[in-house]
């Protein structure tokens, strides 16, 4: 039986895969009943799972078209533009996309001017990027209205065709859901575990794949429902001047020096601020500095006097005719002092005894 039941799970996965890529049509039941009789299963076992489902089989072999949907057109938009009133451009956009039922995906603003933590800013060159999405019915409208706010730069615009993509995932949802509903009566008509078992790994694996067909779809409907615009807003004091022709050698020479003045005078604020934010560590750095010179020069002040004393003292040596010891710099530890030999005192020799008196004691009778 569970031969039987494998057969019957590989049979249906087959034919329903066949079907999600068949590019928008399926076949009926009896694709079962040609797969199962070529195989050990006999159609008798399989047979309450070859019965036509809520009519979407014709029941005599013929393959039946999925209903042609209108074409899915995905829009999306990419706008520069540039205002001299950066705050009522920014809030009049802003209020034409809650106007057309639109929302704002994505946003960001930055402003590059260094000043502006001070009471008079001065020059500001603030910059808003926007993601929006507008509804389908109003994408035209709401491109056209942006002139309004400020002078559009550039604009590109790109439609897609996703009909192909959506009718294909609508096709595989479809078969992934038969699938599913006959592997739960394979699942109640399981008679073993192993059986269970089998049926319920192909379950799983079916039911992530139908939740991700799923969701697949829902973005293409939101992405065809909804368009998609990129909007760069940049805040200036003049207009670009929008050139319609190939500007001339004395034009281009003339915008290269004011480009390059503009440059360098940005170079030379920018290592004016630099040095005033190090002056403080230089200050501490040169403090470091002298301290270590006074040091240095402190100590090879008294290597030079030490020098000098002892060249005067091997002087003095000289003049008094001595050998000068030889030069000792810094401290010398005291030399060890010597024990004196002890001198050995000579044998007394013993006197002859076998000669004649002698002479002093001849003297002395005399």
């Amino acid at each position: 039986m569970k031969e039987k039941m494998a057969a019957a799970v590989i049979a249906s996965a087959l034919m329903l895969t066949a079907c999600g890529s068949s590019g928008g049509s399926y076949k009926s039941d009896n694709a079962v009943q040609g797969a199962l009789a070529d195989s050990s299963y006999s159609y008798d076992d399989y047979e309450s799972y070859s019965e036509e489902d809520n009519g979407e089989s014709a029941g005599d072999g013929t393959t039946i078209d999925l209903q042609k949907s209108a074409e899915k057109m995905v829009y999306t938009a990419s706008v520069n533009m540039e205002t001299l009133d950066y705050d009522n451009a920014l809030s009049s956009v802003m209020k034409d996309i809650q106007d057309m039922g639109g929302f704002v995906e994505n946003s960001s603003e930055s402003n590059d001017n260094r000043r502006w933590y001070y009471a008079d800013p001065g020059v500001t060159t603030r910059s808003a990027r926007l993601t929006v999405r507008i509804p389908t019915e109003k994408y035209s409208d709401f491109l056209n209205g942006l002139s309004a706010y400020g002078q559009i730069v550039n604009k590109t615009q790109n439609a897609e065709n996703i009909s192909r993509q959506y009718g294909d995932t609508q096709a595989q949802i479809q078969a992934l859901e038969i699938e599913q509903e006959r592997l739960l009566e394979m699942m109640n008509r399981a008679e073993t575990i192993e059986e269970m078992i089998y049926v319920e790994e192909r379950l799983t694996t079916v039911q992530g794949q139908l939740n991700r067909a799923k969701s697949s779809l829902s973005s293409m409907d939101t992405d065809v429902a909804y368009s998609t615009v990129t909007i760069t807003l940049d805040e200036v004091h003049e207009y670009t001047e929008i050139k319609t022709e190939e500007p001339k050698f004395i034009e281009r020479l003339r915008e290269t020096v004011e480009d390059s003045a503009s440059s360098f005078a940005s170079f030379a604020e920018g290592l004016l601020f630099l040095l005033i934010y190090l002056l403080p560590y230089a200050v501490i750095a040169a403090v470091i500095v002298v301290i270590v010179l006074l040091a240095t020069k402190k100590k090879r002040a008294a290597r030079k006097a030490e020098r000098e004393r002892i060249k005067a003292a091997q002087e003095a040596a000289r003049a008094q005719g001595m050998n000068p010891a030889p030069p000792v710099y810094g401290y010398q530890p005291p030399a060890a002092q010597s024990t004196p030999a002890v001198q050995s005192t000579p044998a007394v020799q013993a006197p002859d005894t076998t000669g004649d008196t002698p002479k002093d004691g001849a003297e002395k009778k005399d």
